[in-house]
């Protein structure tokens, strides 16, 4: 603030002026130490702004912890004055201040005369200039004389902040280059006109030679042919933006299977390309596996578990031998049990739907069927059904008594004995159908309930005494799922444990898709897939 107008500067004060700005034009030439440029811009300035105290609050490059005094001040006197000066920004940028709070200079407590002005840059205050004296005013051209060195220490304090920012950029960058030179995944950029511009050592063993890889185009490039999947879905990241997954198998080099991502970049695209031969080998592997389970043991089971069947229905046996088929018998409807639940887990866990065939069928007759069927295995147990004849659907039946089994099983396993488990299947409205099955006895433990429907959950509830794999309920959620349909569990000491399963009578959108056909090329997927 000035306290008067005074007189304008003689001839002699304007060539003062002159020569200390130049000096501090000079001085701020340089940002190798930028504490000690600024301090001497305060120090110069003296020449031709009188003062006692001179302050610079530098709130954009954060150089010298905010404030710079010349000469230095007491502990106290710096806070008070960084508090002045703080205040003030804020006021100029309207930052930090509470709302409802008025807004107004900060009072000076002491006999000073004080100029302060902002530095502005780029549209922004980043920062204040203050000088103070105690003996006289300040005239009008040392406020002119102190806006022009502002306008210099502002351009400085921007380009301090805009080396920091670039610092930071390059320490990312670098970041970024090291990561890349040790990832295993090949990374490839390519400018606008799809031509390869650089590729990390991971790239290079993948696709080849340096020589074949860093300047050629996406058509040259020989790892992966003529192949137009490719070249399109650069030319789509590149002019319209668009994320591509990309996978091949079957490369000129042999039996080998790749996956590429391709992104939009400022200068053109990059590309992300692994070989995941390995892991498609042990698909392969599981997929067989899972075959021979399903074929070559499956095929004894049934002839072990039909001879026993058969051998009961004989009347010569005594009642040991009638014993033990029957024990062979139970066995053998295990493990078929077992062998079907590990083939619909490996389906599930290799990222396949289970599949469903849809026909029209009744929930109450596929209920009665496994009830008469499940009834037998367990002659101690009561079974109550209840079941409306109007529960019609487009359901796949096999499966849907899969569902029924199951939780059947699990409510005879866990239920108190003596005590009936009761079945219902109803119309719950004209797009829904529910079943829901229910045992009283102990409640399922709060801990227990959130991963119920995991695999190999149940097993560890009680594997030791039922010899299952803890699959059934997992299996169950999956089927019901895979309807469009939900399962759920409410259990309580008071009212038992009930499961309902709603399943909507004809096929859901919500339903999961059967997974791609394997092409011999390059195939795309608009965007990149959830792991």
């Amino acid at each position: 603030m000035i306290d008067r107008v005074p007189t304008r500067a003689g001839p002699s004060s304007i060539a003062s002026a002159a020569s200390g700005l130049a000096d501090i034009a000079s001085v701020l030439e340089s940002l190798d130490r930028p504490v000690e440029q600024l301090e001497g811009v305060l120090e110069l300035m003296g020449r031709f702004i009188p003062y006692d105290r001179a302050a610079l609050l530098d709130a954009g490059s954060g150089v010298g912890h905010g404030l710079l005094v010349v000469p230095d001040a007491k502990v106290e006197d710096h806070r008070q004055l960084h508090e002045r000066l703080s205040s003030l920004h804020e006021l100029l940028t309207e930052e930090a201040v509470p709302p409802n709070v008025p807004r107004s200079l900060p009072d000076s407590t002491d006999e000073h005369t004080h100029l302060a002005v902002p530095l502005v840059a780029l549209d922004q205050v980043v920062g204040i200039l203050l000088v103070e004296r105690s003996r006289d005013s300040y005239e009008i051209h040392h406020l002119q004389l102190l806006s022009v060195v502002a306008a210099q220490l502002a351009g400085y304090v921007a380009k301090l902040r805009l080396r920091t920012e670039e610092e930071k950029v390059a320490r990312v960058t670098r970041r970024a280059a090291d990561l890349l030179e040790h990832v295993r995944d090949g990374f490839l950029e390519f400018d606008s006109d799809r031509v390869c511009v650089s590729a990390n050592p991971s790239a290079i063993d993948l696709l080849g030679s340096e020589r074949a890889v860093v300047g050629a185009s996406a058509d040259e490039l020989l790892a992966f042919g003529d192949n137009r999947t490719f070249v399109e879905a650069l030319r789509r990241a590149v002019e319209e933006g668009i994320d591509t997954r990309l996978e091949a198998e079957h490369l000129p080099e042999g039996e080998r299977w790749w996956e590429a991502d391709v992104y939009p970049t400022e200068i053109g695209a990059s590309l992300f390309i692994r070989d995941v031969s390995e892991r498609r080998r042990a698909e392969e592997f599981r997929d067989l596996l899972v075959g021979i389970i399903g074929h070559d043991l499956r095929t004894p089971l049934a002839a072990i578990t039909l001879t026993a069947e058969t051998l009961l229905h004989r009347d010569r046996l005594d009642d040991e031998t009638k014993k033990a088929v029957a024990r062979v018998a139970r066995s053998g409807a295990r493990m078929g049990e077992m062998v079907t639940q590990l083939l619909d887990l490996t389906r599930i866990r290799i990222g396949r739907t289970l599949p469903i065939r849809r026909r029209e069928a009744r929930l109450d007759r596929i209920c009665r069927q496994v009830v008469d069927e499940v009834a037998r295995s367990h002659p101690d147990r009561l079974i109550e059904p209840e079941l409306d004849e109007d529960t019609r659907g487009m359901w796949d039946g096999d499966r849907l008594a899969q569902v029924v089994a199951n939780l059947l099983e699990n409510a005879l396993k866990h239920g108190e004995a003596g005590t009936p488990v009761r079945i219902r299947a109803w119309q719950g409205s004209d797009d829904d159908v529910y079943l829901s099955v229910h045992n009283e006895g102990p409640p399922i433990p709060d801990g227990l309930v959130p991963t119920l429907f995991q695999a190999f959950r149940e097993a560890g509830r009680r594997a030791a005494e039922d010899s299952t794999l803890g699959l059934g309920l997992f299996i169950a959620r999956t089927v019901v799922e895979a309807h469009g349909g939900t399962i759920d569990v409410d259990s309580s000491p008071d009212s038992g444990t009930t499961f309902t399963v709603r399943l909507p009578r004809s096929a859901s959108t919500s339903e999961a898709l059967e997974p791609f056909d394997r092409p011999a090329q390059w195939r795309a997927t608009e965007g990149h897939p959830q792991d």
